[in-house]
């Protein structure tokens, strides 16, 4: 109609070009070179056909329960399963740095229809393992699953109109650490012993002797006891058996289920495990005493994550209230309030305005006003 209109347009490749290529059968980047090399592109429009359908998700380093805060942390354990794409800038051993976008990996998959393809990615994302730090990776699950996006409905309001969430559930988080690590130390005593055969691990002339764990995460204690293939927790009795324990994955049988648990020793003590997209780390704290570990205390206002600190607005001696913002952090191109958790006196000011600060690193610490 002879009408002006403003479309953006970004002259470079976006980060969803691997679903071109995986409808197309086309490499882009291979392409974008050859062009650049002075070569015809040799192909028409006509030449492009499609196939099947594609979907890609961001698989990023943010906290979803904290308005998706950007994190840093490192990467105990990074693996993607085989059966679908991934463009990762990460892997095992790496760190995640406040210096870039949080997005660490895209992961693609491709099917016949838009539901094989979403439902490839589900799984995908259910076996995918990112131990270290947290991740959009259950969301991401959640999204795909829920019913207005598998409709095709879902429209830009999707995530505001929906809130796209399962209740995290955590039932097999002790009986499967206690499995896991009760197997790890038998390991390690059998790979210390000098003549004793693998089929009498565990054997016992007298009476069986339960194994005693003290599984602890999410500020959870829970007491857990082994004894001849029956685990009891949480005034739970119930069969339990340890089927496997190769490359990083538990299958373990619980009751009446058959579960997939990834895991990764951190330490004798600690280990981290994840199943169906969501990931933990656990401790077995038996004998370790309840004073164990430490953390802040109402008044501590700590970084959120590596960054640099742009401004702090208040100095000792001041009075602040409950909700004021003190300062604020810059970190993966956003800048964060760093606000007060109580009505109280500022006693210390341990960081100052350009530094760069460490995850966790004490900022500000108020004495809190007395009831």
């Amino acid at each position: 109609e002879g009408r002006f209109y403003f479309l953006e347009m970004n002259t470079r490749l976006q980060v969803e070009h691997p679903v071109t290529e995986a409808v197309t059968g086309l490499d882009l980047v291979a392409l974008q070179i050859k062009v650049a090399e002075g070569a015809p592109l040799g192909l028409a429009q006509d030449d492009v056909s499609l196939s099947g359908h594609a979907i890609e998700v961001r698989l990023y380093a943010e906290d979803p329960d904290k308005d998706f805060l950007p994190v840093t942390g490192p990467v105990h354990q990074f693996q993607v399963p085989d059966s679908v794409r991934c463009d990762a800038g990460i892997e095992s051993g790496q760190e995640i740095t406040p210096f870039y976008d949080p997005m660490v990996a895209k992961v693609i998959a491709h099917g016949e229809t838009r539901d094989e393809a979403r439902a490839r990615l589900i799984t995908a994302l259910e076996q995918t393992v990112l131990f270290g730090s947290k991740t959009n990776q259950r969301f991401l699950i959640d999204c795909l699953a829920h019913p207005v996006f598998a409709s095709g409905q879902a429209t830009t309001h999707f995530i505001a109109d929906h809130t796209p969430g399962s209740a995290a559930d955590w039932h097999w988080v002790a009986p499967a650490a206690a499995l896991v690590f009760n197997a790890l130390a038998g390991q390690d005593a059998l790979a210390g012993a000098v003549t004793l055969s693998p089929q009498l691990m565990g054997w016992s002339s007298a009476h069986s002797l339960p194994a005693r764990f003290e599984i602890s995460f999410d500020d959870q204690s829970v007491e857990v006891s082994l004894l001849d293939g029956f685990l009891a927790w949480d005034a739970i009795d119930a069969p339990a058996d340890l089927i496997s324990l190769e490359g990083g994955i538990a299958q373990i049988r619980l009751g009446d289920h058959r579960l997939r648990i990834a895991y990764w020793a951190e330490s004798a003590r600690a280990l981290w495990l994840g199943h169906q997209g969501r990931s933990i780390r656990v401790e077995n704290r038996l004998g370790l005493g309840a004073d164990a570990g430490g953390g802040a205390g109402a008044g501590k206002v700590l970084a959120p994550m590596h960054g640099a600190l742009l401004s702090v607005a208040v100095t000792q001696g001041e009075t602040v209230t409950r909700g004021q913002v003190l300062g604020v952090l810059e970190a993966m191109k956003m800048q964060h309030d760093l606000v007060a958790d109580c009505d109280g006196t500022v006693i210390a000011v341990a960081a100052a305005a350009g530094e760069q600060v460490a995850a966790d690193a004490l900022i500000i610490e108020i004495e809190p006003l007395e009831d």
